[in-house]
């Protein structure tokens, strides 16, 4: 009798019971996202707790946002667990319609929203039940199933031709994006715009074509930012925020002063200052800024390597999808987050505009931290639905042990079970 080979032991290996390959990753997911939920809600604590203790608004209690945050967090997880629970079909095909008209009637109501206006006049809530909920965060959502839908039906059932193709993203795409376009929410539209752009590569499409259209996109996307003052007035801000250091220039200036005052291990956590009212919203778009403050550069570093598991574990998860559709929404879903990550980060840090974009699973904001939440749970649930042929499992083991070139991964995710 043969004896048994390394790489089909390897292949035996389980992890309460379910194949080595698809719960490892899983594990990973559960296990960053639970511990970036966690430093957010104490980091939200320590970032909000003067400015609610001072004020009549928040009725002068410490924990008036990290009360909130965890009932946005209950919430969150609840709905998680409910998508995670479902075949990931029902999502993206059963319910997609439906989905997606609840969206763009959402989006649509936001504009006609007096309560959700800002003081520069962008308009991106409603208030149901004492509560404002944005949509475009939920919208992310939708464009991703819609995305993954699309795709499957083009590149692998072949039920639509190019011209349908196209036609189709135009529409079902097009009109969520120019909803949250138009509110204005230049951040949300970017993100996802980035997101479907790792999906269409992911798919197949020419990576040429792709970069021309990203391109052409970031050219109108700027010519459409200086069409207005306070959108042209950040793109200045970011080049010289010193030139108006106590208006325009104030916020990011004082996020430099957070984010370099803590050195290697930072000053402690709730010893920041920058949060005694001279950093603004010190708690959600900037929480970054006081991370860096309390927790110093091993904070921020760790805050990364939390989101790089994240990636891996969804990459990974994409990767032994049972189909086209399953890949995509998970490496979407997965894509999102760190994009959103890079686009806040990048911000603070002044090297992009301020776009007004939380920091997933970290910053404070009920609609963020609900979406983001029930993204990861679209990543769980196809980890769930997939199954490996012994086949196929041969070649992944086979692919594993060889030296990746730079569009292996895109190669990888298009291979399909016999």
């Amino acid at each position: 009798m043969a004896r048994p080979t390394r790489r089909s032991a390897q292949r035996r290996e389980t992890i309460f019971g379910v194949p080595e390959r698809f719960e490892r990753p899983r594990l990973v997911l559960y296990v960053a996202t639970f511990a970036l939920v966690a430093f957010g809600l104490l980091m939200i604590y320590s970032a909000s707790s003067i400015t609610a203790l001072i004020s009549e608004t928040y009725n002068y209690n410490p924990a008036y946002f990290l009360q909130r945050q965890l009932i946005f967090v209950l919430v969150g997880l609840g709905l998680a667990a409910l998508i995670a629970s479902q075949d990931y079909h029902m999502w993206s095909n059963t319910l997609l319609k439906v989905g997606w008209v609840a969206t763009t009637v959402l989006l649509g109501l936001v504009m006609f929203s007096s309560s959700g206006t800002d003081a520069y006049g962008a308009t991106r809530w409603i208030q149901i039940a004492g509560f404002s909920l944005q949509p475009s965060e939920f919208a992310k959502i939708t464009i991703i199933l819609t995305a993954a839908n699309l795709c499957q039906r083009y590149f692998e059932e072949g039920t639509l031709d190019l011209r349908q193709f196209v036609k189709m993203a135009i529409f079902a795409l097009g009109i969520p994006l120019i909803l949250i376009l138009v509110q204005p929410d230049k951040g949300t539209t970017l993100i996802c715009v980035a997101s479907l752009c790792v999906m269409l590569y992911l798919s197949g499409f020419s990576g040429r074509a792709i970069a021309l259209f990203v391109v052409v996109g970031v050219v109108g996307f700027l010519a459409y930012s200086m069409h207005d003052e306070y959108s042209r007035q950040r793109i200045l801000t970011m080049f010289d925020p010193w030139a108006d250091p106590y208006d325009n220039g104030y916020q990011l200036i004082q996020g430099f002063y957070a984010s370099g005052s803590g050195g290697l291990f930072g000053v402690g956590i709730g010893a920041g200052r920058q949060k005694y009212s001279y950093l603004p919203m010190a708690y959600n778009d900037f929480i970054y800024a006081v991370i860096g403050e309390e927790c110093g550069l091993v904070g921020t570093v760790g805050v990364l390597v939390g989101f790089a598991l994240i990636l891996w574990a969804g990459f990974r998860i994409a990767r032994y999808a049972p189909d086209l559709s399953g890949r995509l929404i998970a490496a979407g879903s997965v894509s999102m987050l760190i994009i959103q990550l890079f686009v806040n980060i990048c911000g603070v840090l002044g090297v992009i505009p301020l776009t007004g974009k939380p920091i997933p699973f970290l910053s404070y904001g009920g609609s963020s931290i609900i979406s983001c939440l029930m993204l990861v749970g679209l990543i769980v649930s196809v980890s769930r639905s997939s199954h490996l042929t012994e086949s196929v499992s041969v070649r992944c083991d086979e692919r594993e042990t060889e030296t990746m070139r730079p569009t292996s991964m895109r190669q990888e995710m298009q291979d399909e079970p016999p």
